[in-house]
Protein backbone atom coordinates (compact mmCIF):
# COMPACT_ATOMS: atom_id res chain seq x y z
CA UNK A 1 0.00 0.00 0.00
CA UNK A 2 1.06 3.74 -0.47
CA UNK A 3 1.06 6.50 1.04
CA UNK A 4 2.31 9.83 0.14
CA UNK A 5 5.52 9.58 1.14
CA UNK A 6 6.27 7.07 -1.01
CA UNK A 7 5.24 8.96 -3.95
CA UNK A 8 7.84 11.71 -3.25
CA UNK A 9 10.61 12.09 -5.98
CA UNK A 10 13.94 13.46 -5.48
CA UNK A 11 12.39 16.84 -6.47
CA UNK A 12 9.37 17.37 -5.10
CA UNK A 13 7.64 16.55 -1.90
CA UNK A 14 3.80 16.54 -1.33
CA UNK A 15 4.53 18.42 1.47
CA UNK A 16 6.65 21.20 -0.13
CA UNK A 17 3.39 22.89 -1.59
CA UNK A 18 1.08 21.83 0.45
CA UNK A 19 -0.65 20.21 -2.55
CA UNK A 20 -1.17 16.94 -4.61
CA UNK A 21 0.08 17.60 -8.00
CA UNK A 22 -0.56 15.99 -11.37
CA UNK A 23 3.07 14.72 -11.04
CA UNK A 24 2.61 12.86 -7.93
CA UNK A 25 -0.59 11.13 -9.12
CA UNK A 26 1.03 9.65 -12.74
CA UNK A 27 3.82 8.74 -10.59
CA UNK A 28 1.26 6.40 -8.48
CA UNK A 29 -0.69 5.17 -11.16
CA UNK A 30 2.54 4.35 -13.04
CA UNK A 31 3.29 2.45 -9.81
CA UNK A 32 0.08 1.27 -10.12
CA UNK A 33 0.28 -0.08 -13.29
CA UNK A 34 3.92 -2.26 -12.30
CA UNK A 35 1.95 -3.58 -9.50
CA UNK A 36 -1.14 -4.79 -11.48
CA UNK A 37 1.15 -6.54 -14.00
CA UNK A 38 3.07 -8.27 -11.82
CA UNK A 39 0.03 -9.56 -10.34
CA UNK A 40 -1.29 -10.98 -13.94
CA UNK A 41 -4.03 -8.56 -13.87
CA UNK A 42 -3.38 -6.86 -17.00
CA UNK A 43 -6.93 -5.87 -17.52
CA UNK A 44 -6.67 -3.29 -14.46
CA UNK A 45 -3.32 -2.29 -15.92
CA UNK A 46 -5.11 -1.31 -19.11
CA UNK A 47 -7.90 0.69 -16.75
CA UNK A 48 -4.90 2.74 -15.44
CA UNK A 49 -3.51 3.48 -18.15
CA UNK A 50 -6.75 4.61 -19.37
CA UNK A 51 -6.83 7.16 -16.60
CA UNK A 52 -3.03 8.39 -17.98
CA UNK A 53 -3.50 8.98 -21.13
CA UNK A 54 -5.24 12.16 -21.30
CA UNK A 55 -3.02 13.42 -19.13
CA UNK A 56 0.18 12.60 -21.40
CA UNK A 57 -1.90 14.01 -24.16
CA UNK A 58 -2.73 16.93 -22.35
CA UNK A 59 0.67 17.70 -21.68
CA UNK A 60 1.80 16.61 -25.16
CA UNK A 61 4.34 14.66 -23.72
CA UNK A 62 4.87 12.46 -26.56
CA UNK A 63 8.11 10.43 -24.79
CA UNK A 64 5.55 9.46 -22.30
CA UNK A 65 2.57 8.63 -24.59
CA UNK A 66 4.79 6.35 -26.84
CA UNK A 67 6.23 4.50 -23.60
CA UNK A 68 2.71 4.33 -22.56
CA UNK A 69 1.30 2.44 -25.73
CA UNK A 70 4.70 0.40 -26.20
CA UNK A 71 3.60 -0.81 -22.31
CA UNK A 72 -0.10 -1.40 -23.88
CA UNK A 73 0.79 -3.27 -26.82
CA UNK A 74 3.02 -5.85 -24.17
CA UNK A 75 0.22 -5.59 -21.59
CA UNK A 76 -2.60 -6.78 -24.77
CA UNK A 77 -0.01 -9.42 -25.79
CA UNK A 78 0.14 -11.01 -22.40
CA UNK A 79 -3.74 -11.12 -21.88
CA UNK A 80 -3.81 -13.12 -25.24
CA UNK A 81 -1.11 -15.32 -24.46
CA UNK A 82 -2.73 -15.98 -20.96
CA UNK A 83 -5.90 -16.62 -22.62
CA UNK A 84 -4.32 -18.97 -24.64
CA UNK A 85 -2.90 -21.20 -22.36
CA UNK A 86 -5.64 -20.40 -19.91
CA UNK A 87 -3.37 -19.94 -17.04
CA UNK A 88 -5.77 -16.94 -15.40
CA UNK A 89 -8.14 -17.88 -12.89
CA UNK A 90 -10.96 -15.38 -14.74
Amino acid sequence: FYTLDAAKTDNESVYDSGTFSQAILVSILKRGVEQMKKADMFEAACEIYHLLLPMFEGDRDYKSLAEAHGDLQGIYQSILKCNAEESRLF
